[in-house]
């Protein structure tokens, strides 16, 4: 009976690490002169999507006169996510309004999509992460 419950959480962790990906996130058009951080939210669902601490993996990573930053994130399951990020010139970690609710600071999304009249839908913004797919991103920066 051991033997088979431990064979059982083996398989299960191998299966588990088989299908952890990781995925490669460029971003491009950064403005290096205002230094600062990029903030990077992984969101999995369309719940919650773009509020505050709802995203399934978040990410900081400075700004050092570069114009270009990759990183990575490890251990992601396969499925479907979107990104959402943005250059916190100042530090304060939340990204700065105008009164009317534009951003003050450089911002993109995942597959470079901007909505409209406000930021763009969780299905415009998602990509798949699997075994079968190239799991790189580039998002290019887009300021005020």
């Amino acid at each position: 009976m051991k033997k088979k419950l431990f064979l059982f959480f083996y398989l299960l962790t191998l299966i588990s690490t088989v299908s952890a990906q990781e995925l490669k996130i460029t971003i491009e058009d950064i403005d290096p002169e205002q230094g600062g951080n990029v903030l990077a939210a992984l969101y999995n669902s369309k719940e919650g999507f773009l509020e505050t601490g709802k995203g399934s993996v978040t990410k900081k990573v400075e700004v050092n006169n570069e114009s270009e930053i990759t990183f990575t994130i490890s251990d992601l399951p396969e499925g479907i996510y979107a990104v959402a990020l943005f250059h916190d010139k100042n530090n304060n970690n939340k990204l700065d309004k105008s009164w009317l609710g534009i951003p003050k600071e450089g911002y993109g999304f995942s597959n470079n999509v901007f909505g409209r009249f406000g930021p763009p839908d969780f299905e415009d913004a998602n990509f798949k992460v699997s075994k079968d797919t190239s799991n790189r991103l580039s998002i290019k920066l887009k300021y005020p």
